[in-house]
C-alpha cells in the first residue's frame, strides 16, 4: 500500500498549478494599464490578453525558476478579500508549456495590489485575486525591471 497522500490542490491556481510549475517558457512583460477591445487592437502591436505589451523584460533560467517559486507561494494571495479598489495592470507573466498551453497573470501593483489569473483550458474560468500589500511577487519583479 502507498502512503502517499493526495497533492492538495493550490489555494489560486487549483489543480493547474502544474501549468506554472512544469512551463518550459516563461515571460516578463509591462503591459498599458487597462485593456484594448480586440476591434481597437493594431496589427503592428502586440498584447497579452488585450493589454498591450509595452516591454519584454528578458528572464535567465534561474530567473524565471525563481517567479515560478514566488507566484505558486500561496502566501502572497488573499483568497477571500475582496479589494474595491480597480484593477491597473502594470505586468502580465505567460507560463508555458510544450504543448503550447499556457496560463497567464495580469499583475495590479496601484492602486492597490491584484491578480488577473487566465489560463489556455477550456475549463478554466478567469479569476481575479487579491495580492497581500508588500507581497513578494511584486517586490521581486519591480528589483527584475530596475535592473
Amino acid at each position: 500500500m502507498s502512503s502517499k497522500q493526495p497533492q492538495k490542490e493550490h489555494l489560486i491556481f487549483l489543480q493547474y498549478a502544474h501549468f506554472i510549475k512544469d512551463a518550459k517558457q516563461t515571460t516578463l512583460f509591462l503591459i498599458e494599464d487597462t485593456p484594448t477591445q480586440p476591434k481597437e487592437q493594431v496589427a503592428s502591436k502586440k498584447y497579452c490578453l488585450d493589454y498591450e505589451i509595452l516591454k519584454t523584460v528578458a528572464l535567465t533560467e534561474a530567473v524565471a525558476d525563481s517567479l515560478k517559486e514566488i507566484v505558486l507561494e500561496e502566501k502572497n494571495y488573499i483568497a477571500e478579500a475582496q479589494k474595491s479598489c480597480p484593477m491597473v495592470a502594470k505586468y502580465a507573466i505567460t507560463f508555458k508549456k510544450k504543448n503550447n498551453q499556457s496560463f497567464t497573470l495580469i499583475l495590479s501593483s496601484a492602486p492597490c495590489e491584484k491578480v488577473t489569473v487566465s489560463c489556455s483550458k477550456k475549463d478554466f474560468k478567469k479569476s481575479y485575486f487579491d495580492l497581500k500589500e508588500k507581497n513578494e511577487i511584486l517586490v521581486f519583479i519591480e528589483k527584475l525591471v530596475m535592473e
